[in-house]
């Protein structure tokens, strides 16, 4: 599941311990001139020592090795790595380069990737792909039958989540089956690696619920993928609708709806999975069900290693609000007695929040649709003070209106002052003086 990955080291100490290691080979040494002082001559040697290469700078030491690769002895990575296999690899590098302070050792580049097979298709896998969400796929002129998801207004690679989809067998013809097809997901930016996947540093690879996460990452990312699936069979569908289908294989047909309003792509790419339905044969769902089933494989014994670790460590011990210890049912929170900040409506139907845990301050999309559904008025008037300037049933930029409503509420509670005033010199309201809607209209939600 691991492939790519890049550590800085900038403690000074733990590099030149690093650095002078008699193990170490030395692999070369580049001279550039400063993008920022054209004076200044940036120097950099490398060394390597079973596949890991080591790259020193002025200001700290690069690690980069793929555990793939590693246990493979740097032949190949067309085959599968489990994630239990991943952990023992990370464990035999933290062993060999004698890493006692992980803290030290900050990942900051990381690439996971998954080899699967698609029958019938392969390489036109990879050449019927156009989008990622409303990324486009472009062809990557460093291997054959691969492409990888641009950035359109730039033209560039992606920065935030960069994805790769190529055909594995044109690069080891000799370690796979032709069909075989590989997806990889990388990034180098710290809000993505330490904010989604929670990984900050070497260590925290040995904890089996990034693996959970990074599944969970690569079968989203073939949720939104667009697959213009050309081998499509037309025999369950009327004139009209094999016009329609034809239609949507025409990479035109998705460009142009991506210069258009927001959910057009959104709900003309529901329309073609549709259509493919009724065909009985649509490539995302198949696709699905091969990388889940995959994923599911390579990452069972990390599962029942993690549950039969919990079973074993739990000890008899007094737990709050626990339905064992108490011999009853676990106690909730109250929420009629709080009220939204913004608004003043209350917050019964937020729930459930059992004792201990955090109360929400605002209302959210339960409350809305309770309201919309059991109390139309005032489900309208909390519409028009919150998007007073909407004339549709629909909002042009969200989803539904509740989920603009939501969002409107919730930017009141963060952004304590209202940007828009009524009249010249009108105060701006502090955030405890924000509307309440129920004492405005005189009426008594709990009542």
């Amino acid at each position: 599941m691991l492939d790519h990955i890049k550590i800085v080291v900038k403690d000074m100490g733990e590099v030149s311990r690093i650095w002078n290691d008699p193990r170490l080979i030395w692999y070369s040494k580049t001279e550039n001139l400063s993008t920022i002082d054209w004076e200044l001559i940036k120097c950099k040697e490398r060394k390597v020592y079973k596949n890991i290469k080591f790259g020193k700078t002025d200001y700290g030491l690069h690690v980069l090795f793929s555990p793939h690769k590693f246990r493979n002895n740097d032949i190949t990575n067309a085959n599968d790595l489990k994630s239990i296999d991943c952990i023992e690899t990370i464990k035999t590098i933290i062993e060999l380069l004698k890493i006692d302070d992980v803290e030290k050792w900050k990942i900051i580049n990381l690439e996971m990737g998954l080899n699967f097979i698609m029958p019938g298709y392969g390489k036109d896998l990879v050449m019927f792909t156009e989008y990622w969400k409303k990324t486009l796929f472009k062809y990557d002129r460093s291997l054959a039958f691969s492409k990888k998801a641009v950035n359109q207004r730039n033209g560039k690679d992606c920065t935030y989540k960069r994805l790769k989809l190529y055909c594995k067998y044109t690069q080891y013809p000799k370690h796979c089956p032709p069909d075989t097809v590989r997806l990889e997901i990388a990034s180098g930016q710290s809000r993505y690696i330490k904010g989604k996947l929670n990984i900050d540093n070497i260590e925290c690879l040995l904890n089996p619920q990034v693996y959970e996460t990074i599944k969970n990452e690569l079968i989203q990312v073939v949720k939104d993928v667009l697959i213009l699936d050309h081998k499509t069979g037309f025999e369950n569908l009327n004139k009209k609708e094999k016009l329609k289908l034809k239609e949507y294989l025409t990479n035109h047909t998705w460009y142009i709806q991506t210069q258009k309003y927001a959910n057009g792509f959104w709900q003309m790419k529901q329309r073609y999975f549709q259509l493919l339905d009724k065909t009985g044969r649509n490539i995302h769902t198949d696709l699905l069900n091969i990388i889940t089933t995959k994923l599911d494989e390579l990452t069972r014994q990390t599962r029942l290693n993690s549950t039969n670790k919990k079973l074993a460590s739990k000890e008899p011990q007094t737990r709050l609000n626990s339905t064992v210890d108490k011999g009853g049912i676990s106690t909730y929170e109250d929420l009629s007695k709080y009220r939204c900040k913004v608004t003043g409506l209350i917050l019964e139907n937020e729930g459930p929040v059992k004792e201990g845990e955090r109360v929400p301050n605002y209302i959210r999309s339960k409350t809305l649709r309770y309201l919309q559904i059991n109390d139309p008025q005032t489900f309208e008037r909390l519409r028009m003070d919150l998007i007073p300037n909407n004339k549709h049933s629909r909002p042009k930029f969200e989803r539904s209106l509740i989920t603009h409503m939501c969002k409107q509420v919730r930017n009141r509670f963060h952004n304590s002052i209202r940007i828009k005033q009524k009249g010249y010199n009108k105060p701006k309201p502090k955030f405890n003086e924000q509307l309440n809607l129920y004492q405005a209209f005189g009426l008594d939600h709990a009542s």
